[in-house]
């Protein structure tokens, strides 16, 4: 009698391709950091949260408003910079693109990205995307001409950074007149070098919301003397002050 022999039968999971495993999106990693997180990190996060809350209860009662307006300012202008420094990234992106294609440059749009992208950080882009631009010429073609065209578009690009592109999009976010950011990334830059440069902008910011706010406490004070004005507006039916000369009564001499 033959012996029945048993069936094995093995499911293998379906293998996910490069392209599936590769693919990552910023919703997909939100997604596993939720779900990859511990209930001890999640607490971790909720006491961190808890702590900015709550900071300004140490504050004093009587300062605890001005600082917090004052705070919530000065965040509104520092991303006001931070947005006007984005649209600045993206202007000479673009600039150094268009130049470097109608220079011939082949590369044009992987180097004016790679520069406009640099560029949150002070001559970092200018110097990067000229170097690049440089070997890229130097490649493509190795003639003089093109060597030169390069240092105009990025000569051309960084003239209009400092005088039209950051006083414009950047000093209009932040509450700054052109001329003034032009001055304060010079007066930075002359005093703390490079480091001066890249903190001028929101180091003026700041420093404008405080003066703002002496301004205005200072219009409103006895010393200006709005707080009289007002009161006297305030009170139509107030009779003028008049001038009282006393009377000679005696017989002239």
């Amino acid at each position: 009698m033959n012996q029945v022999q048993p069936i094995q039968i093995t499911v293998r999971k379906p293998r996910r391709s490069r392209a599936h495993l590769h693919l990552v999106t910023p919703a997909s990693a939100a997604e596993v950091v939720i779900r990859e997180a511990t209930p001890a990190d999640v607490e971790e996060m909720h006491v961190l949260l808890e702590g900015f809350a709550r900071m300004g209860l140490l504050l004093p009662r009587a300062v605890e408003p001005t600082v917090s307006r004052l705070a919530h300012e000065s965040d509104l202008v520092l991303g006001g910079f931070l947005r006007g420094q984005l649209s600045v990234m993206l202007a000479l992106g673009t600039m150094y693109t268009l130049g470097l294609w109608a220079a011939g440059i082949d590369l044009a749009l992987l180097i004016g990205f790679i520069a406009g992208l640099v560029s949150f950080v002070p001559y970092l882009g200018v110097f990067v995307g000229l170097g690049i631009s440089l070997i890229a010429a130097l490649v493509q073609y190795g003639d003089l001409l093109h060597v030169v065209l390069v240092c105009v578009v990025f000569g051309v690009g960084q003239t209009l950074e400092g005088f039209v592109l950051t006083p414009w999009l950047v000093g209009d976010r932040i509450g700054l007149h052109p001329v003034a950011v032009i001055f304060a990334v010079m007066a930075g830059g002359q005093l703390f070098g490079f480091f001066g440069v890249l903190m001028a902008l929101p180091v003026a910011a700041v420093v404008m919301v405080l003066l703002r706010y002496l301004h205005q406490r200072y219009t409103e004070s006895d010393l200006y003397g709005s707080r009289s004005h007002t009161l006297a507006a305030a009170q139509p039916g107030t009779p003028p002050s008049r001038i009282v000369v006393p009377r000679n009564t005696g017989s002239a001499d």
